[in-house]
């Protein structure tokens, strides 16, 4: 019943291939692929070991098993959930983590394989006359308590890197997290539990110890997959063909977006098979803060001022409710618009104005010699250059120096203000900010005309 394995190694196969295909490769699909070569291997070992007459293939194929299984459960199934969330981090620490891999892994492997050979207890024992099985096997069988001690210690590493995601609210704990280790767990109990299925099928079932875990990546790549039937839905959301969106999920992770184009924000290779989360996405670039700002405050809108490699740019960030969840299970939309060149034309229609109301100034004074005159006609283009509600002017009175008489003054009709006539140059108090700008000689702002 052992060649039947031949069925899932030919499954594990495919799926390397699939996963290696989509260039450019990241080093998340590498580790998942790896992963899944190491399923390969170790399937092999059990498919060696319940088909061979010779003892020593089958202490061959329960080394392969060994080391195979070994690399999966304590390296490549934490760093393939570490790249699956953390594809950045990974990408930068790759070399560190392959390296504390090697050295920890490896060594740990060659002296479990090296202290398990125990001159009473074989190492493999001959079930029928083309089938073998080992003491690993029937572990917990003959030893419950060195059984769990190896079930528990295999989902260590993997543990810690569901931990680190559930820190990170990369994962939910219900629906992601602890199904995750449930099945990584109970991949490794199959092999311990497989005796019960009696000799003929016991390396069967053993061998069949990785299909959970493999279907369970496949599932949460598959419900993570990127491809979106509604690619005209997005687009009509967009309000200018250059307005960049970001689609974002209850748990902040982007269903769908088209940051790559945007020259202001540098955003990373990222794996294919999850979501990214909208931080990792903006690749810590100074949009992060103002999003974060964004979502846990609950503004609406923000316009902020960035500089990427010497350019300034301008982005009008604005939230709001997603509107269309049913059809597609989204929370928020994140709009990024480029108002970068609406400012710039803004200022240079402000200056052009501030500009023709300067000229016009200089045209009144120069075709008048009445002072109050003048002074009326350039008030009346103060609100052209400085967009003011009011103005006025106040003029030191001749026959009494440390008296100011009102000369002229413009005041917008919807905000009247009242001004007084005249006013003595007294000691300065804050009520009276014209009596005060007039003394320090110094812009004062009134906040309100009201």
């Amino acid at each position: 019943m052992a060649y039947l394995l031949i069925l899932p190694i030919c499954l594990y196969a495919v799926l390397a291939a699939i996963v290696l295909l989509p260039k450019p490769r990241t080093v998340t699909s590498v580790v998942l692929a790896l992963y899944i070569l190491s399923t390969v291997i170790a399937t092999t070992g059990y498919l060696a070991l319940g088909t061979t007459g010779e003892r020593r293939m089958a202490e061959i194929g329960v080394v392969l098993m060994v080391l195979a299984s070994g690399w999966a459960y304590m390296a490549l199934l934490p760093l393939t959930i570490l790249g699956l969330y953390f594809q950045p981090w990974l990408q930068q620490h790759q070399r560190a983590l392959f390296t504390a891999a090697l050295l920890g892994v490896f060594p740990a492997e060659i002296a479990f394989i090296w202290l398990s050979r125990l001159p009473d207890r074989p190492w493999v024992y001959q079930i029928d006359a083309h089938a073998w099985s080992s003491w690993l096997i029937a572990l917990a069988a003959d030893s419950p308590f060195w059984g769990i001690v190896m079930v528990l210690g295999s989902q260590v590493m993997i543990g810690v890197a569901l931990g680190w995601t559930l820190h990170k609210k990369r994962l939910t704990l219900r629906d992601q997290a602890l199904p995750l280790l449930l099945v990584s767990t109970f991949s490794m109990i199959i092999a311990f539990i497989a005796p019960l299925g009696g000799r003929e099928w016991m390396i069967l079932i053993a061998g069949t110890n990785f299909i959970p875990p493999v279907v369970m990546l496949s599932v949460l790549i598959m419900r993570a997959a990127r491809a979106m039937p509604f690619e005209a839905l997005i687009r009509s959301l967009q309000n200018t063909p250059g307005e960049h969106l970001a689609i974002l999920d209850a748990h902040r992770h982007v269903l769908w977006h088209n940051l790559d184009t945007a020259p202001w924000v540098n955003v990373p290779v990222l794996n294919t098979f999850t979501l990214p989360h909208i931080i990792v996405l903006l690749n810590d670039s100074a949009l992060c803060g103002v999003v974060r700002q964004l979502l846990d405050t609950g503004m609406t809108a923000r316009e902020v001022e960035i500089e990427d490699q010497g350019e300034e740019y301008v982005l009008n960030i604005s939230l709001e409710p997603f509107k269309h969840a049913q059809v597609v299970q989204a929370n928020q939309l994140i709009r990024f618009q480029d108002v970068t060149t609406a400012r710039v034309r803004r200022n240079l229609l402000d200056r052009s104005r501030e500009l023709v109301a300067l000229s016009a100034i200089s045209a009144d004074i120069a075709a008048s010699l009445d002072m109050e005159q003048v002074i009326q006609r350039a008030l009346q283009h103060v609100p052209e250059m400085t967009g003011a509600r009011g103005a006025a002017v106040y003029l030191r009175d001749e026959r009494s120096p440390d008296d100011f008489i009102l000369t002229g003054q413009w005041m917008d009709a919807a905000h009247p203000l009242a001004l007084p006539s005249q006013f003595a140059c007294a000691p300065i108090g804050p009520e009276n900010p014209v009596r005060r700008a007039a003394e320090t000689r110094r812009t004062v702002v009134i906040t309100t005309l009201a």
